[in-house]
């Protein structure tokens, strides 16, 4: 590993100035032009990863005018003296590299405090590393620091964001998951996450929000998440399609809240509002995707105006007879008009269909059966892994857990739903025959598309996978 910005560097105003490409020096320059009661000491270090990672093709200016913009936020700044950073707070930072030399993660490790002004400033060079997809801290950060991190997530390519133990008092973790990102992976295992603090969260990832469309791992381990919890989560779990993976091993969850967890899985009954705001959901898309169309045709058909109209212009200059065979031209270009403004919204509709992709929703007609007069929605079935290791579970919610697997299996719905279940650590007993049975119903589903390793693990009392 290579150290850079060490606080008793002998810096001078000469020196040249690193650019923002350049994140291993740029930081702690940044920090000294701006005197700052801290100081970044980077650590450099190389990670072998295949590179999976994509790059936004729009951009508004050029990446010269880019670095020219940086430049200029420091250009007119007092570098100061050499003994004013001799005693600073050193912040310790783990700079993680691909095989091509590209940044990939940040690590803040053991930092008493993060300061926002740092996070500032590493949110303003993020667009310079496109190939930066992961945050990982786990000490030091306050609300004000949280709120630069959901900004920096938000205005760049990070897909992974891991705050293990980070207690934050005001708990303003929903701001992570409050605008669209590319945000997949979301840990927050012993942050001291309450009911309360879990309600903004899942209020945040209930369809059809932004989020809730695009993080698919949550971990919530080792929290402070009762009975309450669950039961938001149950209820997010009925409309997203998206969260695949949730971890809630040591909590103060029972059986009631395992309950509340597993019912969204299974079939269950629409209320009068789930009905109402699927159907309303479903005529805005419809909406939308028609004044799209709408509008495709109105520029194609104002590009073939503009070569008529042209066409028209140059034919007036020529004799009295030439225009009326033109005007008589113009007159069959006319009914060809109409006739291409069929062909047009064709094209217009096919060229929306692929733009928008198919009306998706919880509550669409293949996911929902009608029995006595009422609708009841088939369950989530996108949810597959699920963790209630170590909390206040009995053999009830061993028997309601065999339910749920049992019905899913029966389905056969893709994705089948539950693969991989966690319960070991509970006060259930080892000889309930539902164990075996979930363990044989998991097994079966395990299938070449989605292969899981599953292990039997027998704690505190029986588990499965």
């Amino acid at each position: 590993m290579e150290k850079y910005g060490s606080a008793t560097m002998n810096f001078s105003k000469t020196d040249q100035k690193p650019l923002p490409t350049n994140f291993d020096e740029f930081i702690p320059w940044a920090c000294r032009a701006l005197q700052e009661s801290f100081y970044p000491i980077i650590t450099r270090s190389t990670q072998h990863t295949l590179d999976t990672s994509t790059t936004k093709g729009k951009k508004d200016k050029t990446l010269e005018n880019e670095l020219n913009d940086i430049e200029s936020e420091f250009s007119d700044k007092e570098t100061g003296s050499d003994d004013y950073y001799n005693n600073m707070n050193n912040i310790n930072i783990e700079a993680v590299y691909d095989s091509n030399n590209l940044l990939h993660q940040l690590k803040f490790i053991k930092n008493n405090k993060v300061p926002r002004h740092l996070l500032k400033l590493i949110s303003l060079i993020t667009r310079f590393h496109p190939q930066l997809t992961g945050i990982n801290i786990n000490k030091g950060l306050n609300h004000e620091g949280l709120y630069e991190i959901s900004k920096m997530v938000a205005s760049s390519f990070i897909t992974e964001v891991i705050l293990d133990g980070t207690i934050i008092k005001e708990g303003n973790f929903y701001l992570l998951v409050e605008k669209k990102s590319y945000l997949k992976y979301l840990s927050l295992a012993r942050c001291n996450i309450n009911d309360t603090i879990l309600k903004e969260l899942t209020a945040r990832l209930i369809h059809p929000l932004p989020m809730s469309r695009v993080l698919s791992v949550l971990n919530l381990s080792s929290n402070k998440i009762t009975n309450n919890g669950a039961k938001y989560l149950g209820e997010m779990l009925e409309t997203n399609r998206q969260l695949a993976y949730l971890n809630l091993a040591g909590n103060m969850i029972s059986d009631t809240g395992a309950e509340s967890i597993m019912n969204s899985l299974v079939e269950f009954p629409l209320s009068i509002d789930n009905i109402i705001a699927s159907k309303t959901r479903k005529y805005n898309y419809l909406k939308e995707k028609n004044n799209l169309v709408k509008k495709t045709v109105e520029e194609m058909l104002y590009i073939e105006l503009n070569k008529m109209s042209s066409k028209s212009k140059s034919d007036q200059k020529g004799p009295a007879f030439m225009r009326k065979q033109k005007e008589s031209r113009i007159r069959e270009s006319t009914l060809r008009y109409k006739h291409r403004e069929e062909s047009y919204a064709e094209l217009a509709e096919s060229a929306v269909n692929a733009q928008m992709g198919p009306f998706m929703d919880p509550y669409s007609s293949e996911n929902l059966i009608s029995r006595n007069g009422t609708l009841y929605c088939l369950g989530n079935n996108i949810l597959c892994y699920l963790s209630l290791a170590y909390n206040d579970l009995t053999n009830l919610s061993v028997k309601k857990l065999y339910s749920v697997l049992n019905t899913q299996h029966n389905l056969n719905r893709t994705p089948r739903g539950l693969v991989n279940v966690c319960i070991d650590g509970n006060d259930m007993t080892d000889s309930d025959p539902d164990l075996a049975k979930i363990d044989l119903i998991i097994d079966r589903g395990l299938t070449a598309e989605l292969p899981v390793v599953t292990t039997t693990s027998k704690k505190k009392g029986g588990s499965t996978k």
